[in-house]
This record gives C-alpha cells, structure tokens and sequence, in this order.
C-alpha cells in the first residue's frame, strides 16, 4: 500500500474525499451550507458545535468513532496490541494501535482532493471513548516519531495518563508517511509487521526517511525491497556540482550554492507533479508543511469522535501547537510547550531570532566562566605536553581572549588552518556546528545526556575547557573531508520553513544577507542555527502556506529553559505576545526544552516539567513571570577534568595488530596496543611469558593507598613494579579480538562473538565475559564503555565505587544534589556511557572466488547500517543487518558475477554499529577486489628482525613477477619470487631506511617502508602493496622512579618512554596493580587513561 492511494505517478480525477460526501449525505442540518459552498471545517465547526441536537445519521455520520474503534472513512487501523510496558519501575499495560489517517491531500479543499495517508500510533486510554480526549505530542524536529514516542515522558503521571489517548504521528513526507513520495513501496499491513519493520536497519525511521530526503540515501519497505530516494537520479547526475559553501562569508560561494539549489531544486519537484484529472496539475510537496499536520490531526479528532484535544509540543512541535491552536482553537483544550519555536512568520527574521539564542548562551556561559577562577583561564598545565600538540601553544591568554582567538582562525573559510594543518580546514560553519553540539541536552559523540545537578548540560561546563584545547591542539579539530553535496538540502525537513513562513527574497539579498552575517565576527558563534532558517528563502518553487501563530483566548502554558541555545528566552516571550491568555513561566536551566523522564540521565528543569505537567493534566495554571528551580553555579572545574578524557573518546580509534605486554610479577602494569588499519599481522612468538626481550627489566615504585578511610588519608606503602615484555601472535588475518589474561595470556574470542569488545577475560566457557577491560562494565556477559559519574557521592559520602561494593547498600532512585546512583554509576545502569569502538577487517577479494571476508572487529552489536553513498550492491556485495559481515548478495556465487563487473574496484563505506542503550559508533570499511591477483593486505607489516613472506591469490597458471619500490631504500631487503610472486622480507632491515609519511594509519605515520608495484609480464597484470616495517617500543622507562599519590588530588602526569629509541608509540597502555591491601581497588580507564583507587581519581596516569 503506497501513501498516495494511486502511486505517485497517477493521474485522476480529484473528488469529494469520502467522509465529506458521507455527511453532505447524512446530514440534512448542513443542506444548505454544502450549497452555498461554505467552507467544509466551518460546517464541521457548526455541526459539531450542537452535536446533541443533530439527527441520528448525522450524528453517527460525523461523529462516530474512538481510539479502539476510529471512524473508517477517516482512519485506517492496522493493527493494535496489548504492550506491557516498563516506564520507570511502573508496570503500564496499554492497547497500542498503528495506523492512518486518510487524510485529504488538498487540505484546504476537501470537496476535490486527492487522499495521502498521513501515519499515527494512540496509546488507548483504559475506557473508550477516552474519558479525559486526546493529548497530541509533538517532540520536534520536524521528523518522524512514531518509533520513539510514548509513556515515558509521563513517568509521574501515569494514573492521569490513562484516561486519555496518547497520539504521535509521522508527518507528511516523514516516517511511513514518506511513503507517500515513493512508488510502490509496502508498508505494514498488521501489528507484527508493523514491529518487524521497526528493526529492519534501512527502514524509514532509521534511514533518510525519518526526515524525508528527496535526492540522497535509499530506504527499505516492509518487504525489504529498497528504494532510492526521489531524486537520487539528479544527485548522481550533478556528480558532486552542488556543493555546500566553505566559507558562509564569501558572498560568491554563497550565491554559487543558491543558484546550485535553484538550478537543482526545480527538476526534483517536477518529480512530484501530478495531473488532476481535468487537465490541471498539482505538486505533492506543496502539501507538505505544518499547515498540513494540523489538518491531519484535526481529521484524526473527526475519526475519534472529536473528543477535547491537549497539545503537548517539544521544540518544532510548539510550532505545530500553533499552528493548530490557531487554526482549531474550538477543539483545544489545554495547549502546552517547552523549547518553544518563535511565532515568526518571516523567514529571515526568525533566522535572526534563533541566532541570538546561541550567542545569549555562550554570553552567558563567558560571563559565568569571567566569575570562576578555575575557568577564567587556562586550566591545564603547562608541563603537560599531552595536551598541546604541534603546531597549537600553550595558550596564555584568559577565556575571552581564547574565544575570539579560536573564531579568527576559522575566519576567511579557515584559512589559519589551511596554512598550519596542511590538507585540512575548520571553517566558521564547521566550528559553530561542533560547538553547538555543548549547547543543547546532547553533548557530542555518543555519551548520554547528563545534567549538572538536572540544570546545566556536561556541555556548558566543559565549553570552556574545551575552547582551550582546541587552541592547543588545532591539527587534531581540523576537518579534511570534502564539502558536502547540496543535495543534502532537498528534504522535507528543509522545505517545511519554506512553506510555513513568508519572507522568500531575491537571489542577491540572500546571498548578502548571510555573507554579511557569518563575516560579522559578532554573530559568527551563532552562524549554524541562523542558516538553518536563512537558506529556506531562496530556492523553493513551492508557495509558501503560511500558518496560525496567534489566538486571543487559547488556554496555553509555556515552560522554556532560560538558556536554550536552539530556542531562546526570546522565543517564548513572543509566543506569550502572540497568546495573550497564556503563562510564560521560566525554568532556571539550560539545555533544549524540560523533560522527566523514565530514563533519569534525561531529566533536566524538572520543577519546570511538573508546572506544565500539572497544567496539562489538572489545568493548575501558574502564574505569568513565574520563575522555578534553584540556580546553580556551573561547575567549571568538574567540566576541566571531563574535557581532555571525553575529547579522548570523541576521537578514539582502536585498529588493534599485535601487543606488548608486561609479565604479571607485583603489578600489571602496560599493554601496548600499535595501530594500523588491519587488525592484526602474524608475528612469531619471540619469547615465552617471564623472559625479557632485553633481558633487562625496569623498576619504578609506586604510592599505594592502605587503610579504612580512603578519603582521608594519603598512605605511603611502597611496592616494586618490574615489567618484562614479551610479543604475542594476536588473531592474525582479522579472526578475531586478543582478550588478555592472567600472566599475559592471549586469548583470540571469535570475530563473530558480540561479547569480546571490551572484554579481559573470557569466562570458563569461553561464551561470554567475566572481566571487562577498565573504563567497561560487566553487564549480562558483556562489556559496555562507561565512566562512574566524577564527583557524584550519596547521602553519606559514598562514591560509586562505595554503592557497588557495599553489603548494605543498592542502587536506588534515592537523589542527592538532584542525582541518584541509578543515574550516576555504571554498575547500577547509569554512569556516563559512550559508544564501544571498533574497526572493520575486510580481505582483497578476487574475481572468481566464492566466499568474501570481511567483519566487524570487534563485534559490538546485533544491528548494523551502512551509509547513504555506499556502493557495494554496485559490486553485488552486501552487508549482514545482523552480524555486520559482508558477503556475496543472493544468486551470486562468486566475486565479479554475473560479467557487469570487470575491471578492479574499490569501495568505500561507513559501518554503523547500534549497539545497546541507543549507542552507535561507526566504522571506515574498504573493500578492494581485482580480476587478477591480490595480496591479503593492502599495507604488509612486518616486524624489523624477523623475515617474513606474503603470497599472492591469482587466476593465471604461468607467472614472472618482478617488484620496484618507492622510494628504494628497501629494495636491499625486498625481494619477489618471479614464479608465485612471493613478497620476501629478510630480517636485517634498518630502522634507518627510508619511508613513507601522511599515511592515514594512525600510530604508523613515521615508519620504514615504501609503496611497491608488483608485475606479472606474462599476464600483463600488476597490482600495488604498501611495506611497513614500524619500530615499536620492545620496553618502558620512566623520569621518575617515585610517584607520591595524594587520594582525591590529580597525580603529576607519569611520563612514559621506549628506552630504545623506537619511533612508534603505542596507541594504548593499560596498568593493573595486584599486591594492595584488601580493601583497596585500583581500576585503570584504558580508555581515557585516567586511574582512580576505590572509585577516587589519582591521576591521569600515564602520558606519553
């Protein structure tokens, strides 16, 4: 069943849509206004306005209908189930039904439309018809949100919440309702289904249709037949033409990229043109704005029987509220909203209005930060090397002088950058949209939301710390990906301010207009949400249909964070103007909008939240100017800490080959991990566990922390650290993940098992974990990335560690400063949790071969996706949903089936892992295959000392290889088997031989090595290998053989070095030390590099 009734390319006759015809029928009382024309919501305004008084027919006619039983020629129930739902620690059983409303297209003229099939879910009230009517949400965006809305919002009001029917819906072009721009494409047609497709990794809701991309991306139906976007044709047709401006402030790359959008926008709309039947035409994308939603919700009131409807509206979806407010104010009950979208009707202006959001609030975060001598300036130390990486400087400078010295850089298109970080650029876009990220309730990466006492996002607080470390570390900021296609910008998501606000203005003016925007350097922190706005006017040939932004008696409540960076103070001010019987209370908090929620990580303004809860459910309206909540200091120095350890994360990249690791004598101490872009190289086992390569050790000594009271007192035991490292063969050609045991035991866990990230030992079984690696929890078998909240302590001055530990004590909801230990650590599900990492192994493939390898390494998930721009059907290839391997798709047998492709390819993709707890991370997969002969490696690593071969796969019988090398300083060790073509590396390599520099293999950008060409003359065949031979440290030596450790206080940085020279670093260190007192744990964060004993920091650790 397709969203428009006919397919997208028909051709018919528009009609009376059914239900209009129905009560023209039934209802003799509306005789008169049917032929005089009036306009049809007018009739069903007056109809319904004497209800009781209507004849039988008419009544049941017009007025027929509730959740469990919605009027048909309106709403079509797919499917409906009883859910037993978890929200919180409540158990909420609750008849869920999926379906749509048959809404006319036309929605202004209902008497001749076409029907589009707008999609809902109701959460049933208990007794139907709903008691109390229906509470419409909206959470924002514009996007699609039946998959993600429910009970959980109402986690304390969920005894009023069952007499009403909770209502979410995928807006037009949205969600399911995309289906209505695409041709033949199946959407469910049961409950079942409906929940089947809801996993499905390319469905609409985890795909390009959640916000309606019109030229980009592909998306799967309910059969799994994947359809590319609209407009996909042109994007491959303009070959990357169209492309998004570098820099906002030149004003020809802007008016380039608005001619670009006008030259491109056109032929894709044409796509939706549609004939009327009577010789006319009409556009589906002009019916597709917020003007559209609020009929369709309104159709949906008439299916349900047109009970009192309440709008709770989040962000976008206080646009929404009203918009119906004030195109149906007699339907409205109560109408409440947070993070509340400006009633603008002007293009322009609400672009400015949402910029001086984002400056009022790092205006705020700067004056707060002016107040704190922790923020005021650099709160790093200078003697920490770690954190300044050429060619950044320890900035001297105070906070203000910070900013503006990190936005002049990325003035004039980042040219700072482009001079000091070869090859790479941080533009004023590109910066704003970074910093932006510390702005709202979502701090960058993949952490979960948490809140400063439910006030302050992380973000604010390590805002500042952050602006200093990238001062200080420019090249690691700076971006070298190419601009993005424009082709981005054709999506409903973009076209929805077009339709619903005015202001649509000559090419040149707009070109000015924000060209002279991002170059004034006042404006510049704000550029991202400006343009989110300013680039809808210009370019849409869809006419603009404006909506309702006012209503003198609609009964209404406004809560709105006092700094939200998306939507402003300012925001909700007008939206008081524009409703004048409404109260506009302010919440003493940041963040986008206020929320409780049954996940305590989200909850923020929470004394807020209960004033526009009780207003929604008990109509208990505040007073106008109210203000709530405790103000808060912002804890700028928790935020200093949390800085460098979560950038850390932001950037991790695991590629794991092979490890050197201290024999487990007194302590634990260093696994190093080296990096390349394989997961791991055969090396020989060059000494058994307990024998020193160097046949030397190194002592350094260690303050350990004895005694009862471990916030009190700074203890002096000594203990002596001998470390003994030895190499171990890990998982060669990508099988698996190393897992390290006792006594530096090396363990392969399958590349197919879902519980080896993270993992340090495998249990008995060897199904599954029973020790995580630190910075991981345990939890049901597996190991997941998550930090203990720092700081955070109970009622009694009990950290997390304490909690976990204790014969007395749980994990409880129980809060103290606003958090409880449910929220705040990682072993009662809480803590700060981050996506885990992992690498994608693939294997050269060639042609004629029946099975492909490649994995993700290690496995991290039971779903994966790829990206948009992924080729790999081209090649017949395609990837696991489930396990994320690649394989050969359906009816090909081998590599190159079927004869469409002949010469040597390579693709490129971004894997996606969802893992648990809504976290993905994702992954570069790149997958090479040629006709004629590979090796199993693109980049062949070897180990200096040790000889090794690598032998090719090809489809010839009769060979004569010859190899040359660049540069040829390797050549005296390099040597080729012109019969096999045998690559032969001897065993006296010099670490002073040339090599090759700018490889993107991080840890190995300074190793001997050279970029070979291989020739076969008698096939006339050739192919190319790159040789590295990195010199890894072999041992460890510290400056310092003493550290005196203070519990509670940060630790000096404990510097570590290759006593011999080596030239690549490890990538990772690990430390874990044994003979301490019983009462004493010591965890090392292998992840940040930061240790803690008994839950209390003493470091960062280790540095290098």
């Amino acid at each position: 069943m397709a969203g428009l009734d006919e397919g997208p390319q028909a051709q018919e006759k528009l009609r009376p849509h059914p239900f209009v015809a129905a009560v023209a029928h039934s209802c003799e009382e509306a005789c008169e206004m049917f032929v005089r024309k009036r306009d049809f919501y007018e009739i069903m305004n007056d109809l319904e306005a004497r209800k009781d008084k209507l004849c039988t027919t008419c009544r049941e006619t017009a007025f027929r209908g509730s959740a469990a039983s919605p009027n048909p020629r309106i709403f079509q129930t797919v499917g409906t189930r009883l859910l037993n739902m978890k929200v919180g620690q409540v158990d909420y059983p609750v008849n869920v039904s999926i379906g749509y409303v048959k809404a006319p297209l036309m929605y202004s003229t209902p008497q001749r439309t076409a029907i589009y099939n707008t999609w809902f879910t109701i959460y049933q009230a208990r007794i139907q018809p709903a008691p109390k009517g229906m509470i419409m949400v909206h959470q924002g965006g514009p996007m699609a949100h039946i998959d993600d809305s429910g009970p959980g919002s109402f986690v304390d009001y969920l005894e009023e919440l069952q007499h009403y029917d909770l209502v979410s819906v995928d807006q037009r072009g949205m969600g399911l309702s995309y289906a209505g721009l695409l041709e033949n494409f199946t959407t469910p047609e049961s409950f079942d289904e409906f929940a089947a497709y809801l996993a499905l990794p390319n469905s609409v809701w985890n795909s390009v249709g959640r916000v309606g991309m019109l030229a980009v991306g592909s998306v799967n139906d309910v059969n799994n037949v994947t359809h590319e976007a609209p407009c996909a044709d042109l994007a491959a047709k303009a070959k990357n033409s169209w492309l998004l401006p570098t820099d906002y402030a030149n004003h020809d790359e802007v008016k380039n990229y608005l001619n670009g959008k006008a030259r491109w926008t056109s032929p894709c709309s044409a796509k939706f043109d549609r004939g009327d039947g009577d010789g006319g035409s009409y556009n589906l994308l002009q019916y597709m704005g917020t003007q559209a939603l609020a009929h369709d919700v309104e159709w949906l009131r008439w299916a349900l029987g047109s009970p009192a409807i309440s709008v709770l509206g989040f962000s976008y979806g206080t646009r929404f509220a009203a918009a119906y407010a004030s195109q149906f104010p007699g339907a409205i009950q109560r109408v409440a909203v947070t993070g509340v979208e400006a009633p603008q009707p002007d293009l322009l202006e609400m672009a400015r209005g949402s910029a001086a959001n984002t400056a009022q609030v790092l205006g705020f975060i700067q004056s707060q930060c002016a107040e704190s001598l922790e923020c005021r300036h650099n709160p790093f130390n200078k003697t920490d090397k770690n954190l300044v990486t050429p060619p950044g400087r320890y900035f001297e400078g105070d906070i203000n002088e910070a900013v503006n010295e990190l936005f002049k850089r990325s003035a004039d298109g980042g040219s700072w950058y482009g001079l000091n970080c070869p090859g790479k650029g941080l533009t004023t876009y590109q910066l704003t949209s970074f910093l932006a990220m510390f702005l709202t309730n979502l701090p960058p990466a993949t952490w979960r939301p948490i809140y400063q006492d439910e006030t302050w996002p992380v973000g604010f607080l390590m805002l500042p710390a952050t602006v200093y470390l990238m001062l200080q570390n420019p090249c690691k900021f700076a971006r070298d990906d190419p601009p993005d296609s424009g082709f981005g910008d054709l999506a409903i998501f973009f076209l929805i301010p077009a339709l619903d606000m005015t202001g649509k203005w000559q090419l040149n003016q707009v070109a000015k207009e924000i060209s002279s925007f991002a170059a004034d350097r006042a404006f510049a922190p704000s550029l991202r949400m400006y343009l989110s706005y300013a680039q809808a006017a210009y370019g849409w040939p869809q006419l603009p249909t404006p909506i309702g932004f006012s209503h003198p008696s609609v009964n209404a409540v406004a809560v709105n964070p006092l700094y939200d960076q998306r939507t402003g103070m300012n925001n909700a001010q007008q939206f008081q103007l524009n409703f004048p019987n409404s109260s506009l209370v302010t919440s003493l908090s940041g963040g986008h909008c206020v929320q409780v929620s049954a996940d305590p990580s989200l909850t923020h303004g929470p004394a807020g939240y209960k004033v526009l809860m009780e207003f929604l459910f008990f109509g208990w309206k505040p007073t106008s100017g109210q203000v709530v909540g405790d103000f808060v200091k912002i804890d700028f120095a928790v935020g200093a800490k949390l800085a460098p350890a979560f950038l850390k994360r932001l950037t991790l990249n695991r590629y794991t080959v092979r490890s050197v690791c201290s024999r487990r004598v007194r302590c634990k101490c260093f696994v190093l991990d080296h990096a390349v872009n394989k997961p791991s190289t055969k090396s020989a086992l060059a000494s058994e566990s307990g024998k020193s390569l160097q046949g030397q050790s190194q002592s350094s000594l260690f303050e350990l922390c004895t005694g009862e009271n471990l916030r009190n007192q700074a203890l002096g035991r000594k203990r002596q650290v001998k470390q003994q490292l030895v190499e171990a063969d890990l998982c060669s050609d990508g099988r698996g993940t190393p897992l390290w045991g006792v006594g530096c035991e090396v363990w392969c866990c399958p590349a197919g098992e879902i519980w080896c990230a993270g993992c340090a030992e495998p249990n008995t079984d060897k199904n599954g974990c029973q020790r995580c690696l630190g910075g991981y929890v345990l939890e049901h078998g597996r190991c997941t990335a998550c930090m203990d909240m720092p700081g955070w302590m109970d009622a009694d001055g009990d950290n997390c560690f304490a909690v976990a530990t204790s014969f007395t004590k749980r994990c409880s909801e129980t809060r103290f400063h606003g958090i409880s230990s449910n929220t705040a650590c990682c072993k009662c599900g809480g803590g700060l949790r981050q996506a885990t990492p992992f690498a994608y192994y693939s294997q050269p493939m060639l042609f004629g071969e029946s099975s492909v390898l490649g994995w993700p390494l290690p496995r991290t998930a039971a779903r994966y996706s790829v990206n948009k721009d992924c080729q790999l059907a081209t090649y017949n290839l395609t990837l696991d949903g489930e396990t994320g391997r690649l394989k050969l798709r359906d009816g090909c047998g081998v590599v190159g089936c079927g004869g469409a492709v002949r010469q040597a390819f390579q693709v490129s993709c971004t894997i996606t892992a969802h893992q648990e707890h809504g976290l993905n991370a994702s992954a570069e997969m790149s997958v090479i295959a040629d006709p004629s002969m590979v090796y199993d490696s693109p980049v062949l690593i070897v180990t200096p000392n040790t000889a090794h071969s690598f032998t090719p796969r090809t489809v010839f019988a009769e060979h004569k290889f010859g190899i040359t090398c660049l540069p040829d300083g390797i050549m005296p060790w390099v040597g080729i088997s012109s019969s096999n073509g045998t690559i032969t590396v001897n065993a006296h390599i010099s670490e002073q031989a040339s090599g090759l520099t700018s490889l993107p293999l991080p840890g190995l950008e300074d190793s001997v090595g050279g970029l070979c060409s291989v020739v076969d003359t008698n096939s006339s065949t050739q192919t190319s290998v790159i040789i590295l031979a990195p010199w890894m440290w072999s041992s460890i030596h510290f400056p310092e053989s003493n550290l005196r450790i203070t519990v509670g206080e940060s630790a000096l940085p404990l510097l570590a070095y290759a006593g011999d020279g080596a030239r690549v670093s490890p990538t990772r260190f690990s430390m874990e030390c044994m003979e301490v007192p019983d009462a004493v744990q010591f965890e090392f964060d292998e992840l940040t590099g930061f240790g803690s004993l008994n839950g209390y920091g003493v470091s960062p650790w280790l540095q290098q």
